[in-house]
This record gives C-alpha cells, sequence and structure tokens, in this order.
C-alpha cells in the first residue's frame, strides 16, 4: 500500500474503511461466558400481581463463551454499599438464566457477537433504570476477583500516564 498522509485521514476515508474492513472478528465459544452489560431493565408492568412478576433482564454483548437457558449465572460487582467504617462492599448477584433473546427470537443458546437480552431471576428492583449497566455477567466462579481501594485506581491513573 502506498504510503498516505496522516492529515487527510477521516473516519469515512478509503484507508481507514479498508483498514477497518480488514480486522476479522474470532469468536472464542471455548473460554468461561462474559457479558457486558449495557442495558439492564424491568420488564413487569406497573400493579403486576405477585404471581405474574418476572425476574430482571440485562442486555449486552458476549464476548467469549456460550449463554444457555437454565445455567447458574454471577453479576460483579454487584450490590456496592459501604460499611459503617466508610469501606466499599461488593456483594456479587447470583441467578439463574430463565430467557435469552435476540431481537424478537427466543434462544435455547447465545454465543459471541451480536446483542443479547438475558432474562433472570433477579429482583427486578436490581434492573430497573439501567442499575446494572456496566457490570459482567457471567458463569458462577469465572469471573474475575472484585478490587476497591485507592492504591488500585493510582496504579491505573499512572498507567494511563504513561500512553500519554
Amino acid at each position: 500500500m502506498a504510503e498516505v498522509d496522516p492529515s487527510t485521514l477521516t473516519p469515512l476515508s478509503p484507508v481507514v474503511i479498508q483498514k477497518q474492513a480488514s480486522l476479522k472478528f474470532h469468536p472464542n465459544f471455548t473460554s468461561p461466558p462474559r457479558l457486558i452489560v449495557i442495558r439492564s431493565f424491568d420488564v413487569n408492568r406497573p400493579g403486576s400481581e405477585v404471581d405474574e412478576l418476572k425476574g430482571g433482564v440485562a442486555g449486552g454483548s458476549i464476548l467469549t463463551g456460550v449463554l444457555k437457558i437454565g445455567q447458574d449465572i454471577e453479576v460483579r460487582p454487584g450490590i456496592v454499599t459501604k460499611d459503617d467504617d466508610g469501606k466499599v462492599r461488593c456483594r456479587p448477584i447470583f441467578s439463574k438464566i430463565v430467557t435469552l433473546l435476540a431481537e424478537n427470537n427466543q434462544l435455547q443458546f447465545a454465543v459471541p457477537g451480536g446483542l443479547i437480552g438475558v432474562g433472570t431471576k433477579i429482583d427486578p428492583t436490581l434492573c430497573r433504570a439501567d442499575r446494572l449497566v456496566g457490570q459482567v455477567l457471567g458463569a458462577v466462579g469465572t469471573l474475575p476477583d472484585i478490587y476497591t481501594g485507592k492504591s488500585w485506581l493510582l496504579v491505573k491513573f499512572c498507567d494511563l500516564c504513561a500512553w500519554v
């Protein structure tokens, strides 16, 4: 490819489009499942009877692995609170997958790529109004540990400074 003047590149320039088109998506089906939550909501109508209530829904993209109906899952960091001493505490949320949806299609399992709605047995109040956004959903025992504290933030801030 001929040399290109970087000042002429825009997001829609032919060179940039060609580079982006050459990137290939390689889904990983063998790793434990991980889904980044970008939406969460309560599907219950106001005034629903107790026996009609459904669990909360988390929506996002699966990064690795396969999610299946009936699978036990956890959401991390989960419920974040402060104790009496002011320390931050995180309690993962454990649940089970009840439904999987892609657009209006019911699924038995979901693989990486595209957006998936995961119906769970999680208390709907924990899911309403995008309260789970930014959390990670995956198989029980496979998600990374939760770290809190200022030293971690300092390390990450220093890592960012190294890139500047």
